[in-house]
């Protein structure tokens, strides 16, 4: 938080736990990861992951292209494996949770 924002906040009258809000922001941030910075294995699960969908739907190829990795402390569940990339709504990229990239996370 800026300290611009936290005086607009309190020129507003806002009431909040400013350290639980602080908390939480850090709990639902991502941080992305570039394809080279992952280890053999999960590269090697994305793409497999990537390639069998792309057999499913072949107008997806190639799908490597527009995947993004993040990873997060928020609550993981196989629901949230996989969505649509915020800014890119319609037609462009996806995030992946880095979690989904080990096996024994997602079959175990």
């Amino acid at each position: 938080c800026s300290q611009a924002l936290l005086a607009v906040l309190r020129k507003g009258g806002v009431r909040c736990d400013l350290d639980a809000l602080l908390q939480e922001g850090e709990l639902l941030s991502r941080h992305f990861i570039t394809l080279a910075d992952l280890p053999e294995d999960q590269l090697t699960c994305l793409t497999q992951a990537c390639e069998l969908a792309e057999v499913m739907d072949p107008s997806s190829a190639p799908l490597l292209t527009t995947v993004d990795v993040f990873e997060s402390q928020a609550f993981w569940s196989k629901e949230a494996i996989c969505r649509a990339a915020e800014a890119f709504t319609s037609g462009g990229r996806v995030e992946v949770d880095r979690r989904a990239l080990h096996s024994e996370a997602v079959h175990g």
